[in-house]
């Protein structure tokens, strides 16, 4: 039941995500508090939906944002692998 919730909330994750910071240009600072507000509650989700949702965006990040946004990026992605 937990993983059917956790899945439906993940859905609406990447939605906000793709939105509101990738395609609109959101802030980096809008960017950055996403990628550091989800890190403590990963465990409660899928990890290979979080890979299949989030590691290409996360890379993009990581090659093309500001310092901020990638140090956060590499957080998540770190919280990621340790999963």
């Amino acid at each position: 039941m937990d993983e059917v919730a956790f899945s439906r909330l993940l859905d609406h994750l990447v939605l906000l995500f793709d939105k509101i910071i990738i395609s609109q240009g959101g802030s980096r600072r809008d960017c950055e508090l996403f990628l550091r507000n989800i890190i403590p509650v990963m465990h409660l989700f899928n990890p290979i939906e979080l890979q299949d949702y989030f590691v290409e965006k996360i890379d993009a990040l990581i090659t093309f944002a500001c310092d901020y946004v990638r140090s956060a990026a590499f957080c998540f992605l770190a919280k990621l692998l340790s999963i």
